[in-house]
C-alpha cells in the first residue's frame, strides 16, 4: 500500500508533462488566428470575382442589344419599299459631315476668307466709284461769276462729261479754266449721281485805272482783272495813278486800303477816289457828293457811318425819274472822325 501511494504522484506529474509537450508540438492549437486569415482573404476574392462576372455579363447583354438594334435598322433600310428613307438617311449623313467639316475649319482659314471678301468688296467699290459711268458727270452747273462769264466757263468744262465724279477736284477745274487774273479759285460740289456744281471765286475789284486808251479794273493789290472801254462801265471808282502802274503806286496803295473795306453796294455809287497824301483820302459819288475819308484807318467803321448817312439823308423827293437817289450837288460828308461825322451843305 505504501509503495502504491508513493508511485501515484510520479504518475500524475508524468501526465501533466505529456500534456504540456502535446500543446507545444501542435501549432494549429497554439495560433488559431493565423489559420483564419487566409480563409477570409479567399472569401473576399471570391466575392470580387463574382461581381466582375456580373458586370461582364451586363456589358455582353448590352452589346447584344445594340447589335440587335443595328441589325433591325439595317433590315429596315434594306427593304426595297423604303428607298425614300434611305435617301433621307444619306442626306442627313451628308449634312452631318458638312457640319463636322465646318466645325473643323481652322480659324486662320476663316480669317483668310473674310479678308479676301473685304478685298473683293473694296475692289468693286473702287471700280464703281472711280471708273464706272454709273456715277459720272452728266450735268455741269457754274455760278458765282461776275468778271467771268458763267456760260463760257460751263462750255469749257463740257470735256468733263462722262468722267466719274470721284476723279474731279478743284485743281482739275482750274487747269481746264486756265490762267486768269480775275480767277482766285473755285469750289467744287459733287451731287451724285451725275451733277457737278462749280462756284467761281473771283478777285474783288476795288477801282479802275487808265492804261493807255483803255481802263483796267484792278483789285486791292493792283492786279489787272479786266479791261473796259469806259470808266463808268467798271462800276468802281476811278483812281488817277499819274501813269504809274497800280502795283507800284503809293497813292494807289493808300486809297485801295480804304476801298477794300467798303461794300460793293457802296463802291458802285462812287465815281472817283483821290488822295493828296496818306491822311487826305476823299471820294466823289456819282451824284457829285463829296466824302472826306481822312486816313486809311477805322475803314470798316467809316464805311458803316457813310452808309447810314446816305440812307438817312435820302428821301422820296431826292429820287429822280429813274428811281435813283439824286442828292444836292456839292454836299460834303466828313467822316474822317467817324464818331463825330459832319454834313456840310453847299
Amino acid at each position: 500500500m505504501a509503495a502504491h501511494r508513493n508511485n501515484r504522484p510520479d504518475r500524475i506529474e508524468a501526465e501533466n508533462l505529456e500534456q504540456e509537450n502535446s500543446a507545444v508540438e501542435s501549432p494549429e492549437m497554439a495560433e488559431p488566428s493565423e489559420a483564419a486569415e487566409p480563409s477570409e482573404a479567399k472569401g473576399r476574392f471570391a466575392r470580387w470575382r463574382a461581381e466582375r462576372e456580373r458586370v461582364r455579363e451586363a456589358e455582353i447583354e448590352r452589346e447584344q442589344q445594340i447589335a440587335e438594334q443595328e441589325n433591325r435598322r439595317r433590315a429596315v433600310l434594306e427593304d426595297p419599299a423604303l428607298e425614300g428613307l434611305r435617301a433621307e438617311e444619306s442626306a442627313l449623313g451628308s449634312s452631318r459631315g458638312a457640319k463636322r467639316t465646318r466645325s473643323l475649319t481652322p480659324v486662320w482659314r476663316r480669317w483668310l476668307y473674310g479678308t479676301l471678301a473685304l478685298v473683293v468688296a473694296a475692289a468693286l467699290f473702287v471700280g464703281v466709284v472711280f471708273f464706272s459711268p454709273l456715277i459720272a458727270v452728266q450735268t455741269i452747273t457754274v455760278k458765282g461769276g461776275s468778271l467771268l462769264d458763267n456760260t463760257q466757263v460751263a462750255s469749257q468744262l463740257q470735256q468733263l462729261k462722262g468722267v466719274p465724279l470721284a476723279r474731279i477736284n478743284e485743281q482739275r477745274i482750274l487747269d481746264i479754266m486756265g490762267e486768269d487774273n480775275a480767277l482766285q479759285g473755285v469750289h467744287v460740289q459733287i451731287r451724285p449721281p451725275h451733277e457737278l456744281v462749280v462756284t467761281i471765286q473771283e478777285r474783288v475789284p476795288v477801282a479802275v485805272v487808265k492804261v493807255g486808251e483803255q481802263y483796267s479794273i484792278v483789285d486791292s493789290h493792283g492786279a489787272m482783272l479786266r479791261t473796259v472801254a469806259k470808266a463808268e462801265d467798271a462800276r468802281v471808282p476811278l483812281i488817277d495813278t499819274d501813269g504809274v502802274k497800280p502795283a507800284e503806286s503809293e497813292k494807289f496803295k493808300t486809297i485801295a486800303t480804304a476801298l477794300s473795306a467798303i461794300p460793293v453796294s457802296l463802291l458802285e455809287q462812287m465815281k472817283s477816289a483821290q488822295a493828296q497824301n496818306s491822311s487826305s483820302i476823299s471820294f466823289t459819288l456819282k451824284d457829285n457828293v463829296n466824302v472826306l475819308w481822312g486816313t486809311a484807318t477805322d475803314n470798316e467803321v467809316k464805311a458803316k457811318v457813310l452808309s447810314s448817312l446816305l440812307s438817312a439823308t435820302a428821301s422820296s423827293k431826292d429820287q429822280g425819274a429813274s428811281g435813283a437817289i439824286v442828292r444836292e450837288s456839292g454836299v460834303v460828308y466828313d467822316i474822317s472822325a467817324p464818331n463825330f461825322p459832319v454834313i456840310r451843305m453847299p
